[in-house]
């Protein structure tokens, strides 16, 4: 029985958290309301009790006597003359102290409460275009790091969406607070967790794999769909640590796939062919590196001309060597295949996809298409992008 009254506490308890917020802040209105509705009932028995003769107060002068009234300010340079004014006086300062009171405190404990909140990570961000991390692993600090390193000078707001300790969390966050870094607390493979983490106004979404966890790479793939559900536009990265759930994250439609530990066995085997096989790699692929491999969007005045000039100009104007190319490829849709002039056929067709919430005939398995070491005489396409060492 004791631990059954322990557990309907703590539930009372985490309820009540957002029930205060949410009433404090109905709150707010109705005192503010209250406020001007006594300051113009007050403004108004002052304009009929002080009016004797042709001495009649103005609107404004009386509203301003009503706000120095109520606030207990008291200037001095309104004053009533009248007992039935003194009263009306009296009456506003006695509210001024009670309902004024209350609506500071109020505002206050609404603002107070809504920051406790935001740092446990429990209130829901407004932000557009940021980057999502969900999870946490050894790797994540590195992460933010790459994430810091990679957008440059202008870095997007970066969301993360775990269940660190406070402990653990306030210090991230302390260590980025040069950049624009928020916390939602809550399991990422929940819709409403992910809502609050604004996936749907997301540029970008990295789900980390977790060997502490089990079943990391089933929580990975319901991580995926529940993104690409609320937000199918947005490119998800995703890490596992089993390659053979690689095809599950392909069919969820994550944009990229990372295998923990996929890349060890070929740098062992370099090592021992070559030395220094492995600090070459750890030159292109760490933080620490001089030379780095990233990639840069191709001028639009280069569509058309060769990879031989793109090298050229990457090389003068940069400093840095062009490996490559890159681009994303869009699907095949209805729309592409059927054209405008279709029989019925066709619209049976055009209709059975979008009963099925679908505009896409198939999606490929590899979203973005790569090219290593291309002939100088490749042709630059638009939307290319160039790999770059440098």
């Amino acid at each position: 029985m004791p631990t059954l009254v322990r557990q309907a506490t703590r539930a009372v308890r985490v309820w009540s958290r957002p029930a205060r917020l949410r009433l404090g802040r109905e709150r707010v209105p109705r005192l503010t309301m209250l406020t001007l509705l006594i300051l113009g009932v007050g403004a108004t028995g002052f304009i009929l009790a002080e009016s004797t003769g042709d001495a009649v107060p103005s609107p404004v002068d009386a509203l301003w006597w009503a706000i120095v009234t109520m606030t207990t300010v008291g200037y001095g340079d309104i004053v009533p003359k009248t007992v039935p004014g003194r009263l009306i006086g009296a009456v506003m300062m006695l509210s001024g102290m009670t309902f004024l009171s209350v609506l500071t405190a109020t505002i206050a404990s609404v603002l107070v409460t809504a920051q406790m909140r935001k740092e446990r990570g429990l209130e829901p961000v407004a932000l557009r275009g940021h980057v999502v991390v969900c999870g946490w692993n050894s790797n994540a600090d590195t992460l933010l790091k790459g994430l810091v390193e990679q957008y440059g000078q202008d870095p997007p707001p970066i969301v993360l969406v775990n269940t660190l300790g406070e402990e653990e969390i306030n210090e991230t966050l302390f260590q980025y607070r040069g950049f624009d870094v928020h916390y939602v607390r809550g399991d990422f493979t929940s819709e409403v967790v992910l809502r609050r983490a604004n996936v749907g106004a997301a540029g970008a979404a990295i789900v980390l794999a977790d060997a502490r966890t089990p079943g990391s790479d089933e929580r990975t793939v319901l991580a995926t769909l529940a993104i690409k559900t609320l937000s199918p536009e947005i490119r998800v990265c995703a890490e596992v640590l089993d390659a053979a759930n690689v095809p599950h994250l392909r069919r969820a439609n994550a944009d990229d796939v990372v295998v923990a530990g996929e890349y060890n066995a070929y740098l062992l085997s370099g090592a021992a062919a070559a030395s220094g096989f492995p600090s070459v790699a750890r030159e292109l692929l760490t933080l620490e590196g001089k030379h780095r491999l990233s990639q840069a969007p191709i001028p639009s005045s280069f569509v058309g001309r060769t990879f031989r000039e793109v090298a050229e100009y990457f090389r003068q104007a940069r400093g840095a060597i062009v490996i490559g190319l890159t681009a994303r490829e869009r699907d095949l849709r209805v729309d592409d295949v059927l054209g405008h002039d279709y029989s019925w056929v066709d619209s049976f067709i055009r209709e059975t996809f979008g009963e099925a919430g679908r505009e896409s005939v198939a999606t490929a398995l590899e979203k973005v298409r790569v090219q290593i070491n291309p002939s100088d005489d490749q042709r630059i396409q638009e939307g290319d992008y160039a790999i770059l060492i440098g």
